[in-house]
C-alpha cells in the first residue's frame, strides 16, 4: 500500500525537487530513525528499578529454596518468575495459555475459600506471590471483600494459606497447605 501511493504521487506531481523529498522523507529507514530519535530511551533509575524487583524476587526465591514449584501470581510476575526461576506459573502473557489465566483469575476474585482451594489444587499450586502487579492490581480492584485477593493483600488469608515472608515489603509469598 505505501508503495503504491509514493507510486502514484511520483506519476503525479511535476516539480522534482519535491519529489526527491517525498522519496527521502518516506523511506522506511529514515522513518525508523525519526521514530527513534523522537522518543527517548528510558532512564537508567527505571532501568535499576526494575533489576532490583528482580533481584528482589530471585532472593526471595533462593532464600526460601523455591525452586520448580507452581507459583500462582499475576501475569506480569509469572513472566518474570519464568525467567528469573525454574519455577512453573499458572498466568503468563501468552495467547495460547486462556484456560490458565482464567484459573489464576478465578482464584484470585474466589469469595468461597473452600472452592479456592479446590481451584488451587486443580492448578497443583504451591505457592501464591502477591506484590504490585497490573493484573493483581486490577483484580484486587474489582474484587470483592470476601474475595481471597482482598484477603491475602490485607494479610489475612484462609487457614489454609502461610506468609512465609514477612521482611520484604514488595512481596508477600504464601505457601499452600493443602493438609
Amino acid at each position: 500500500m505505501h508503495s503504491y501511493v509514493i507510486y502514484q504521487y511520483f506519476s503525479t506531481a511535476k516539480n522534482e525537487v519535491i519529489k526527491a523529498i517525498t522519496l527521502i522523507i518516506t523511506t522506511p529507514l529514515v522513518i525508523l530513525l525519526l521514530i527513534t530519535y523522537l522518543f527517548h530511551k528510558p532512564s537508567n533509575s527505571v532501568n535499576k528499578e526494575i533489576i532490583n524487583k528482580n533481584i528482589s524476587l530471585t532472593k526471595l526465591f533462593n532464600e526460601y529454596r523455591i525452586n520448580n514449584n507452581v507459583v500462582l501470581t499475576g501475569i506480569e510476575s509469572g513472566a518474570k518468575t519464568l525467567a528469573i526461576s525454574n519455577n512453573k506459573i499458572i498466568a503468563a502473557p501468552y495467547h495460547r495459555n486462556i484456560t490458565a489465566n482464567t484459573l489464576m483469575i478465578n482464584i484470585f476474585i474466589e469469595e468461597d475459600m473452600g472452592e479456592a482451594l479446590k481451584k488451587i489444587k486443580t492448578g497443583q499450586v504451591e505457592y501464591i506471590l502477591i506484590n504490585n502487579d497490573s493484573q493483581l492490581k486490577l483484580l484486587f480492584n474489582s474484587a470483592t471483600n470476601k474475595s481471597l485477593i482482598r484477603r491475602l493483600e490485607i494479610n489475612n488469608p484462609p487457614s489454609w494459606l502461610k506468609l512465609i515472608n514477612s521482611t520484604d515489603s514488595e512481596n508477600m509469598l504464601y505457601k499452600v497447605d493443602y493438609e
